[in-house]
């Protein structure tokens, strides 16, 4: 897209809006499991790091994981770098109550454009979260870049593309099922209908990354500058009942290809989807994509070598798999010593080296918002921004504020700003018909969503400069305002400066 003709906050959305979705998934987080995750990668990549003799440590996409500070103080120098700053300092304190020292390196970035130089780091750790991304190709080419000749990769647990699968929605968590997604669950066919990473619907709303089409040439391409020291793919782990009885057949492939279509068939037969699953985008495959469906899968299976590395590769591109590479770099230059690894300009915020999202010559601030922390800053200064008659200002028993709208047309006031980025996210309610909520400036619609069901929502939009108030309006599917409007709770309203380098 050219810049030059739309404006800059449209482009900033276009180009980050992802990354976007992650900071504000990642403003504030309650997720019991960071200890035990923390130490499992610890456990895993202590032996690797000895093995290798690793000096320079790199996380990349770590999340609040706080391994790199464990590495840190068993004498490597580690960098943990991720796109939420919260995240991070998260991760620290984690660190520091479970009794490490909390002093690796922390760098909040884009990890499509890593912030350091070539050759820095001797051994690059990423888990779960190259498939965060529409571009894997240019994250795995970065952690390349930054790794020196002799250098580990360590890829962890990324999902591969699995080709028997409809793509047909992003599937709620399995607490949140609806009656035709708990219908398919129990037929075996979710990550047939959906994909393989079929619980993907917060995430999507979010606007954030859970890339399910990454083929597992993707990641061996990484092979072509060095050699693998271990490769596994898992694609049993997830082979559903429907999946086993194909593999165990013995039918020639027309004969294996009417199977698995009146399997299809008889297994969604009787199921309906009403009108609240239409809403959130749930549907079916048709008996032309079934048809086509299965024969591709039957000529698949029947063509796929029997066994060693070719055989789990194409299983793999039939059924997905989980990857686990260590890869070492025998191309390029040594390992960069006695300087910093980090190259070009940071914002410093508590502890925190930040990296603006650039772009074209233009910043979008993620590292300086505009309106105050609704987690943080004291009620007087929320106050100026979201006025107490049209507002409440709760706290969960989690420790979580959020700003509540009291009524339909509660207003809020933008702080001083030029262009700019407007991110809220959203728990929305409904318990009873579906309605909308609409932000409005005046008499002009900014955005509107329809809510379905109770889940978190996320608005990201372009906030002009003479915008400077605006209000949430609730109403019925037919436009019918709901003056009593909807208890929903706003933990996350910022607005994001884009200026001109």
């Amino acid at each position: 897209m050219n810049i030059t003709t739309i404006s800059p906050a449209l482009a900033a959305l276009e180009q980050f809006g992802a990354q976007l979705g992650e900071t504000a998934w990642h403003a504030f987080s309650l997720d019991p499991s960071i200890d035990q995750v923390s130490l499992n990668h610890f456990n895993n990549l202590t032996a690797l790091t000895k093995k290798y003799e690793s000096r320079q440590f790199l996380e990349v996409a770590c999340y609040a994981h706080y391994t790199g500070h464990m590495l840190q103080d068993q004498g490597i120098d580690a960098t943990l770098c991720d796109i939420s700053p919260h995240a991070l300092r998260q991760g620290r304190a984690a660190a520091i109550a479970a009794g490490h020292s909390g002093n690796g390196r922390l760098v909040a970035s884009d990890f499509h454009e890593l912030p350091f130089e070539d050759a820095s780091f001797d051994f690059v750790y990423v888990s779960a979260a190259v498939h965060h991304s529409v571009r894997p190709d240019l994250v795995l080419e970065e952690c390349l870049r930054v790794l020196a000749k002799g250098g580990i990769l360590h890829l962890r647990s990324e999902p591969c593309q699995r080709n028997f699968a409809f793509h047909k929605f992003r599937a709620n968590r399995r607490s949140d099922f609806t009656p035709f997604e708990k219908h398919i669950d129990s037929q075996g066919l979710l990550r047939i209908i959906t994909s393989y990473l079929f619980q993907a619907r917060p995430e999507q709303l979010f606007g954030m990354v859970e890339n399910d089409r990454i083929p597992i040439s993707t990641y061996l391409n990484v092979l072509d500058q060095g050699e693998s020291k271990s490769l596994t793919l898992d694609w049993k782990l997830h082979l559903s009942e429907l999946d086993e009885l194909i593999l165990e057949s013995s039918l020639e492939e027309k004969a294996l290809a009417e199977f698995i279509e009146q399997e299809l068939h008889n297994r969604l037969d009787g199921i309906n989807i009403d009108e609240r699953e239409r809403l959130i985008g749930i549907c079916a495959p048709s008996k032309q994509e079934i048809a086509a469906m299965s024969a591709e899968v039957a000529s698949a299976v029947r063509a796929a070598p029997e066994t060693g590395l070719e055989h789990d590769i194409a299983m793999t591109n039939i059924f997905g798999a989980a990857l686990e590479l260590v890869f070492q770099k025998t191309t390029g230059v040594h390992l960069r010593t006695g300087s910093s690894p980090l190259a070009g300009n940071f914002a410093e915020r508590d502890g925190v080296l930040i990296k603006p999202l650039t772009w074209g010559g233009f910043t979008l601030g993620i590292h300086e918002p505009l309106m105050p922390d609704i987690q943080t800053e004291s009620e007087d200064v929320i106050r100026d921004c979201f006025p107490e008659p049209h507002w409440d200002l709760s706290l969960s028993q989690q420790g979580i504020r959020a700003l509540i709208p009291r009524h339909s047309g509660a207003s809020m006031t933008f702080t001083n700003h030029g262009e700019s980025v407007l991110v809220i996210r959203l728990h929305t309610p409904c318990e009873g018909e579906p309605y909308k909520i609409s932000l409005q400036s005046g008499d002009q619609v900014l955005d509107q969503i329809i809510v379905a069901q109770t889940e978190g929502r996320i608005i990201k939009l372009p906030i002009m400069s003479d915008i400077t108030e605006a209000k949430i309006i609730f109403s019925d599917l037919h436009d019918n305002e709901l003056p009593g409007g909807r208890r929903i709770r706003i933990p996350v309203f910022q607005l994001f400066p884009v200026t001109q380098e």
